[in-house]
């Protein structure tokens, strides 16, 4: 599960440090927890974006010293949210190709 939510929070923000390669925006910060942290706030973005966003940086991976029962439904949230976030990196891509 830590390993699972890490990677849905670096898949997210790799994605949006694609977009920055052809749509440079210095507010998003360098690494990839700065821009999915940026995002969280950014007014200019979707809510259902920022939203994502925020759900990737609050996801905690479980303490290894405690027993949590999860239910599938909390992992699939994860996973869509970097889905989202993903979907939005693309269309700034798709966005600059046109342009």
């Amino acid at each position: 599960m830590g390993a699972g939510v890490a990677s849905c929070k670096r898949a997210a923000g790799m994605a949006l440090n694609g977009a920055l390669s052809v749509a440079p925006d210095p507010r998003w910060g360098r690494t990839y927890v700065e821009h999915v942290r940026a995002l969280s706030t950014d007014e200019t973005v979707p809510v259902a974006v920022r939203d994502a966003c925020t759900q990737l940086l609050d996801a905690r991976p479980p303490n290894p010293h405690l027993l949590t029962l999860r239910v599938p439904r909390g992992n699939e949230r994860i996973v869509e949210a970097a889905r989202d976030v993903m979907a939005h990196a693309l269309a700034v891509v798709i966005r600059h190709e046109a342009g």
